[in-house]
């Protein structure tokens, strides 16, 4: 049997909620809040992936950029894209999404779907919770759940792929991945 420390355990997971973090600080001290011992190339790296380098470059500061005590000088995507790029440079092996497509135009859904992409070819686990379908879509295995105030109640509905999960036309999202899948 292997053992873990409780350490160890934190260290393999990584999350990114609906509701975003930042604190008043630089972007770049944002960022290495998820490795605290970042070089500049590391950070640089992780944005890059998170495809928020670009977007980090174009600001007066660059990666100096102070953000405010409610982080409402960006962006609510690009917070969210922030704290992707924050949760990358931690390379988890096990990484929670919780929405995280909110605040997102459609330009920066396609970029997060290629970073989920990269992370799974990279050997990691994506968990995503999630009501876009455009990201439903393209998941290895689907677990969908009942909506809480509902009959479902939260409880599973129907489990599969996006393909198996079109099939069930009992299922909510099962109706809406056959329009999508066609």
């Amino acid at each position: 049997m292997t053992e873990f420390n409780r350490s160890d355990i934190r260290r393999m997971f990584g999350m990114v909620l609906q509701d975003t973090w930042l604190f008043n600080g630089t972007i770049k001290d944002n960022i290495k809040y998820g490795k605290l011992d970042a070089t500049d190339p590391e950070v640089k790296e992780a944005c890059h992936t998170a495809s928020v380098d670009h977007f980090i470059k174009t600001l007066p500061d660059g990666y100096n950029m102070v953000l405010n005590e409610e982080a409402d000088n960006v962006s609510g995507g690009q917070k969210q894209l922030l704290t992707i790029a924050r949760v990358i440079l931690a390379d988890p092996k096990i990484l929670i999404l919780d929405e995280p497509t909110t605040g997102l135009h459609s330009a920066d859904i396609k970029k997060l779907l290629v970073i989920l992409q990269r992370i799974v070819d990279n050997g990691d686990t994506v968990v995503v919770i999630e009501h876009n379908l455009d990201v439903i879509k393209v998941a290895d295995y689907i677990i969908d759940l009942g909506p809480e105030g509902g009959s479902g109640g939260g409880t599973i509905i129907a489990t599969g792929t996006p393909e198996e999960i079109a099939k069930n036309e009992t299922s909510y999202t099962g109706q809406y991945l056959k329009k999508y899948l066609k």
